[in-house]
């Protein structure tokens, strides 16, 4: 992930800390970042498809598995704050990296990227990225966001 900043992201997902995904310290329990992510992910396909993440599955036949996730954590997120988490992606033929940073107002609290691959719905083997699904998520191909 090149940049951190709030202008990096078109696309934000607020959610409120709640009390059970906080640790004795008050803190968010680290793994509920994960957590966050992922519903962060799930609401983009939403936004950008205008179908849930299941019926999406469906019309294009294809599926994503998580392969690798990275956090980098800066700043603790408490019970009640409100977290915006900005999501943008990138493909390369079966992969997809997303890039996430979460925000509690302008202070960035965590970022990181997820990895997707791509594969068969009902067999499970490994499918490119259909370019249309592509698209229609907004997704830049690799090669090109590196040169950003």
């Amino acid at each position: 992930m090149k940049s951190e900043l709030r202008s990096d992201f078109a696309f934000f997902e607020s959610l409120r800390v709640r009390y059970a995904e906080v640790d004795a310290q008050g803190i968010v329990f680290n793994a509920h970042y994960l957590t966050y992510c992922d519903v962060a992910i799930t609401e983009y396909f939403r936004a950008r498809t205008g179908k849930s993440y299941e019926s999406m599955v469906a019309a294009h036949g294809i599926d994503f598995h998580v392969t690798q996730s990275l956090l980098n954590y800066r700043a603790p997120a408490r019970f009640d704050d409100l977290l915006d988490i900005g999501v943008r992606g990138s493909y390369r033929g079966a992969r997809i990296f997303w890039d996430l940073a979460m925000f509690r107002g302008e202070d960035l609290l965590c970022s990181g990227q997820l990895a997707y691959v791509t594969v068969d719905a009902t067999g499970g083997g490994v499918r490119r990225l259909p370019a249309a699904l592509a698209d229609s998520l907004g997704l830049v191909a690799a090669a090109q966001r590196e040169s950003e």
